[in-house]
């Protein structure tokens, strides 16, 4: 969702008085980089992509009205996530498959490199458990 949009669902949560949001960022905030794992402490100044700049920005929107309305906001930055029947992409044309020995990692076609997936299905119920606060639990 574009940042005018993110804008709308943080409005309309104001006015309806909804206590919690996860928003869907990427992992496509950190831009290029060096080396892994990622840490949410990472840089994320410089995006690389409107696409990145305009996830950025919703993160910084949305904390915004966590500091304004007192509202429980959730950033995840996800990370390639697949489906049953992911939309082919021209990068996606070099790797491989799926390592049997971990789910949702696949190698590049020439062994240089693996790279983490996150099956949809897996996206859903950490967004779930999330969503559905503990006794004591803060935002």
């Amino acid at each position: 969702m574009n940042v005018r949009g993110t804008a709308a669902v943080a409005q309309a949560m104001v006015r309806a008085e909804v206590p919690q949001l996860v928003f869907a960022s990427s992992s496509s905030v950190y831009g290029e980089r060096e080396g892994g794992p990622f840490r949410e402490t990472d840089p994320v100044e410089r995006p690389i992509s409107p696409y990145a700049a305009t996830k950025r920005a919703g993160e910084l929107l949305l904390s915004s009205f966590h500091y304004a309305h007192g509202t429980a906001i959730t950033c995840a930055r996800i990370f390639t996530a697949y489906g049953p029947a992911p939309a082919p992409r021209p990068r996606d044309s070099q790797v491989r498959g799926e390592d049997p020995a971990r789910r949702g990692a696949a190698r590049l076609r020439d062994g240089s490199a693996v790279r983490d997936f996150t099956f949809v299905e897996d996206l859903v119920a950490a967004w779930c458990a999330r969503s559905t606060p503990t006794s004591g639990s803060r935002s």
